[in-house]
Parts: structure tokens; C-alpha cells; sequence
């Protein structure tokens, strides 16, 4: 879930991806992401903004990311 909704962010086309190559990436990576609550959504949208090491001991430190508390 945590790298699917990283890599999800992150992702931009490259110069010799066609529309459908991006395309499906988008989708796969979709179907990785669990259905979330706004709240979790949210949550996050905040912790993919985070810098790298400050992410991973968020993670480390909450296995289930619920919300922003």
C-alpha cells in the first residue's frame, strides 16, 4: 500500500512511454491501493509528502494509517 500510493505520486510520463504504457501503470498501481476513507485519503496525501525519513519511521512507527493524528 505504502509504495504503491508513493509510486503512484511520483508517477509522470517519460518522454518514450505512450498514453496506454502510463495508462496501465496508473491502473496497477490503483488496484494496489486499498478503498480508503477521505479521512485516510488525507492521511496519506500528508505522508507521501513527507520527507523520506520522516515517512519511514511514521510507517515504522503506525503499521495502519488511519488519519493525519
Amino acid at each position: 500500500m505504502a509504495d504503491a500510493s508513493l509510486r503512484l505520486k511520483s508517477l509522470i510520463q517519460r518522454e518514450t512511454q505512450s498514453v496506454r504504457e502510463i495508462a496501465t501503470m496508473v491502473e496497477e498501481l490503483e488496484e494496489d491501493l486499498l478503498v480508503l476513507t477521505p479521512g485516510e485519503e488525507r492521511a496519506w496525501r500528508m505522508l507521501n509528502a513527507l520527507r523520506p525519513e520522516i515517512r519511514r519511521e511514521v510507517l515504522r512507527e503506525n503499521r495502519i494509517i488511519t488519519s493525519r493524528e
